[in-house]
């Protein structure tokens, strides 16, 4: 195709493309929900959907009779429902402000007053798998986390659901804002007809395990860290090679691969200087001149350790002046154990496991405690008030839901921006 001279094409890349299809898929999604009023759509009179605001709900699952309901006591209904105000406080006095003030310093660098990028604070999960440096978590970790978080919040609606004595209809998967999740459909006839209590108690009941979830993992990470540490030692964080890019200096010669510089190698010291951190380390080469040698001692994860001496010819090709050796560093945990150090690998993966969890959990228990039409936190506020004939109109208007609802989309659109565009 042969385009006019003032038309200028240019090939979106990876970021730009799941952008686009997050606010194509938001917006087409939330359309549909409107248009649909919330009905369920059959296709091929077998699978069942639903759209809602920002997602598609597919139904997969059968459903569950309760035969035998035996209602949870006063007790433990306190616990679930004080779940549900305590997440909605925690997103309300920690989340939002920070949501604010971030919307906030983007339009103050917008109008030019600040010359400060504001750092984004909420940006879907899909667009950081594509952010080298954002995401602290490996794939891997993040799916198994949300797919764990996810099937305790739905199994904890279920068991509670039955318990007083309301039939499983059917269960699902879906994707709102492109974050994938889970959920139980209740019979809503039988829910209907249980006291106030029990509505509460089945609608709590997901955002109290997450809550619970998130509490058990944070003592067994700091469990797991004390039982570590008193064999160990305490931990350290020390500089590592991540890996050899023969790209960054100015030389084909890549001085690393030269040198026998390889990856999963910590630097003990540099020029008899012992190495603290990582920044120590920049620090160090960037007050290293050019054409000098530099001893670096480095170490396996098992602790043996060899010298090797580097002449720094090279230099970093957008930085004439600074030396470089074709290495990207990186932070480990380490261990030092009769003045050598050692790499536990397993144990900083169980930590960024265990934090992962920690997250998604605690994120799931904040999120759907607050009103957002399809939240825990919107049916919880509805049944509490319903009773309440000024209150109910201004529920049924959704208004909460869709304040909340405008804040979080505008952060998302806004960190999504920034991230792309001015990172």
């Amino acid at each position: 195709m042969v385009y006019p001279r003032w038309v200028t094409v240019s090939k979106m890349d990876d970021s730009q493309i799941i952008l686009t299809i997050f606010v194509i898929f938001t917006a087409v999604t939330t359309i549909l929900s409107v248009y649909a009023r919330d009905k369920h759509i059959f296709i091929l009179n077998k699978l069942k959907i639903q759209f809602t605001i920002g997602g598609i709900l597919i139904f997969v699952g059968k459903g569950h009779r309760a035969f035998n309901p035996k209602p949870l006591n006063k007790g433990f209904s306190y616990g679930l429902m004080s779940s549900v105000f305590i997440g909605a406080l925690l997103f309300y006095t920690m989340l939002l402000p920070k949501i604010i003030k971030f919307i906030s310093d983007f339009i103050s660098y917008v109008l030019g007053t600040t010359t400060s990028t504001p750092t984004p604070v909420v940006v879907p999960i899909p667009l950081l798998f594509k952010s080298s440096g954002i995401l602290p978590y490996p794939l891997p970790y993040l799916l198994v986390s949300i797919v764990i978080a996810v099937i305790l919040h739905e199994l904890a609606h279920a068991i509670v659901a039955l318990k007083e004595g309301v039939s499983i209809k059917s269960w699902g998967v879906g994707l709102v804002l492109l974050i994938p999740i889970a959920f139980v459909e209740l019979n809503d006839s039988e829910l209907d007809m249980v006291q106030t209590k029990s509505k509460l108690n089945i609608i709590s009941a997901g955002v109290f395990a997450n809550a619970l979830a998130s509490a058990i993992l944070i003592i067994t990470a700091i469990t797991a860290s004390y039982i570590v540490t008193q064999i160990y030692g305490a931990p350290i964080q020390v500089a590592s090679i991540a890996g050899v890019d023969c790209s960054i200096c100015n030389t084909s010669l890549c001085p690393a691969k030269v040198s026998g510089i390889e990856p999963n190698m910590v630097i003990e010291s540099v020029n008899n200087t012992r190495i603290e951190s990582l920044e120590h380390l920049l620090a160090t080469l960037r007050n290293t001149s050019l054409g000098s040698n530099m001893s670096i001692r480095i170490c396996n994860y098992s602790g043996v350790c060899r010298d090797i001496t580097l002449r720094l010819t090279a230099h970093r090709k957008d930085l004439p002046s600074t030396p470089c050796i074709d290495v990207v560093f990186t932070t480990v945990t380490a261990f030092m154990r009769d003045s050598r150090i050692y790499i536990a690998k397993w144990f900083e993966e169980l930590m960024l496991l265990m934090d992962s969890m920690i997250t998604i959990n605690f994120s799931l228990f904040v999120l759907n405690a607050i009103p957002l039409f399809i939240t825990d936190g919107s049916l919880f506020l509805k049944y509490l008030l319903r009773e309440s004939k000024n209150m109910n109109k201004f529920i049924a208007l959704n208004i909460i839901d869709a304040i909340n609802a405008l804040v979080i989309i505008l952060a998302i659109v806004v960190s999504s921006y920034i991230l792309f565009n001015l990172r």
